[in-house]
């Protein structure tokens, strides 16, 4: 299994030249696929797995029989997983949440009893079929928050139900994976009772029950003791700490559910779900994020390498008609799933074009089905080369929703009506609770005195402000005195655009930390060329660096000093020459 790969390289278990040799081929090729399809303009993870795919035949002999590539690409998909469950926002599914867990329960197991109904009718085995379904009725967390967040297209209605229907089926995994000891006892052709091992099936209900029972002690750990450990973490001066521990915490969920039977991507997806709802998200989510793209690519070649050239070139046609029929699946049954419950035409369409691909968690419930038996090799490389070529398409599919949407535009909404789900203004009002958007607010980095003296004279002049601290504890009281305010790093992109800094008026750079202040400038002029800027310095030659990056305005605390000085002795001055 996965897992086993996962703990031997965290042993060493593998050479460490050779480890070395096959992490360098795997980031070369993507690094160069990156430079190339950047320049042309095309989404790069389509590129990583073609990259994959050319490179496969030659690594294969080189690799493939030490597991090297395996074990590399077990960590990174469990890294991978848990940068995936950090940015996933449960609070999507307040806004309308009857609707999107409808639309996520019954698309996933639609699609999954189409997909499995299909594969036996060709003539594949009840268990395999099963397998097939469940694998091919997820979608790409990954691909399609990657693209969409590039496109800005995350938070407009279709964009939150596609997030809602992803985080439903990330979370269904967790039966998929516990079903598979299940589907060992499900013999090849539906049989009589009679023959079924009642003996083994026992034995797969215990092991189920012991999967579902590691999964629940990851969510209690997580919710009870791991925002502790986080807000004692949060204490410490440097940022790094918390970082640290979140990942530990990845890894040990990882090894819990990968021990009980399930996989290890799952422990650490679900751990990265749990961190999601503490209000250190933004701030881990930000630090993780160099490192989730880095794994993605890792991922994604490493998905490619497993792509057998040879043998898809021999059933190119079988591997095109099933990519078809797939993507024709998903796309017509979420479509329609969404327009049922209430979404509106073009919502309904552009989910269905955004989730029509396979998953990352669709090749983590392959791998285990076949470590377990339930699946042929065979079988699994038609899986595998169909769920590539999904994922190839997908960036493109992506860009021409809007031509489907418009010409879905001219259907009537469902006749039994349904407003929950309707169009939202932009990814600026993405974190309210409904579509009202935010008003335009000035945001404060740092909430010492300065910080706090100038928030409470924006606030008299009627202009609302947002915090950004990293002290835990003041952002909790500002929380509780009903003042927004964000965990974090003034120049972590994620708790910037959490903050609102695509619709702020002005940030005002408060912080006593020079050199914080101007990783900061640089970071939100990257962000906003057009909003004003206010920093603080404490000498000159700070204050025009920060011009140099993009300040409007620098207040130097010596030179305020020297003018208020100045301006209390002249006015004693001229208050004495007056009485006298």
């Amino acid at each position: 299994m996965m897992t086993t790969s996962v703990m031997t390289l965290a042993a060493g278990g593998a050479p460490g030249g050779a480890m070395a040799v096959d992490m360098l081929m795997i980031l070369a090729c993507a690094g160069l696929v990156a430079v190339v399809f950047g320049r042309l303009r095309i989404a790069v993870i389509p590129g990583y797995l073609i990259a994959g795919a050319l490179i496969g035949p030659h690594a294969i002999g080189l690799v493939q029989e030490k597991g090297e590539i395996d074990d590399i690409a077990s960590l990174a998909t469990v890294l991978l997983m848990f940068g995936i469950g950090m940015h996933l926002d449960s609070s999507v599914l307040r806004r309308g949440a009857g609707s999107i867990l409808t639309i996520g329960v019954l698309t996933t197991i639609a699609t999954a009893s189409l997909i499995a109904a299909g594969a036996k009718i060709l003539g594949m085995p009840s268990g395999e079929s099963i397998v097939l379904g469940m694998a091919l009725s997820l979608s790409s967390t990954a691909v399609v928050l990657r693209v969409l967040q590039q496109r800005r297209e995350l938070y407009t209605a279709a964009g939150r139900v596609s997030l809602g229907v992803l985080l439903v089926q990330d979370l269904m995994v967790i039966a998929m994976l516990a079903s598979i000891p299940l589907l060992e006892q499900v013999p090849s052709a539906m049989p009589d009772v009679a023959h079924v091992d009642t003996d083994g099936a026992m034995i797969a209900l215990g092991d189920a029950a012991l999967s579902v029972a590691s999964v629940l002690g990851v969510v209690l750990v997580g919710k009870l003791v791991l925002p502790r450990i986080m807000v004692e973490a949060s204490r410490s001066a440097s940022t790094e700490v918390m970082l640290v521990v979140a990942a530990a915490s990845a890894l040990g969920a990882a090894v819990v559910t990968g021990v009980s039977g399930l996989s290890a991507e799952l422990g650490a997806f679900l751990a990265g779900f749990l961190l999601a709802g503490t209000p250190f998200r933004f701030q881990l989510a930000g630090q993780i994020s160099p490192l989730r793209d880095l794994f993605m690519a890792v991922f994604f070649t490493a998905v490619g390498l497993r792509v057998n050239l040879p043998e898809l070139a021999e059933s190119w046609w079988i591997v095109g008609l099933c990519t078809i029929g797939v993507m024709a699946i998903k796309g017509v049954v979420i479509a329609l799933i969404a327009w049922v419950t209430g979404a509106s035409p073009m919502i309904a369409a552009r989910a269905g074009v955004w989730l029509a691909q396979g998953g990352e968690f669709s090749l983590v419930l392959l791998s285990v089905a076949l470590a377990a038996g339930v699946l042929t090799p065979e079988t699994n490389g038609l899986a595998i080369g169909v769920i590539v070529c999904t994922l190839i398409l997908t960036p493109a599919l992506i860009g021409r929703a809007g031509m489907v949407a418009r010409l879905a535009a001219h259907a009537p909404m469902a006749p039994w009506g349904g407003t929950a789900l309707r169009e939202t203004p932009s990814l600026r009002d993405a974190d309210s609770d409904d579509d009202t958007p935010k008003p335009p607010a000035v945001l404060i980095a740092g909430f010492g005195p300065i910080g706090r003296a100038c928030a409470e004279r924006l606030e008299r002049a009627g202009v609302p402000v947002v915090i950004i601290e990293l002290n835990a504890k003041t952002v909790r009281t500002q929380l509780e005195l009903g003042r927004p305010a964000h965990y974090g790093d003034i120049t972590n992109r994620e708790v910037l655009e959490h903050a609102g800094i695509f619709n702020a008026k002005a940030v005002l750079l408060t912080m006593p930390d020079e050199e914080a202040m101007l990783r900061g400038v640089r970071t939100i002029r990257a962000m906003r060329p057009d909003v004003l800027i206010v920093a603080r310095a404490g000498v000159v030659s700070k204050s025009m660096q920060a011009r140099e990056l993009g300040a409007d305005e620098v207040i130097v605390e010596e030179l305020a000093g020297a003018e208020l000085m100045s301006q209390r002795v002249l006015a004693r001055l001229e208050k004495q020459k007056n009485a006298g």
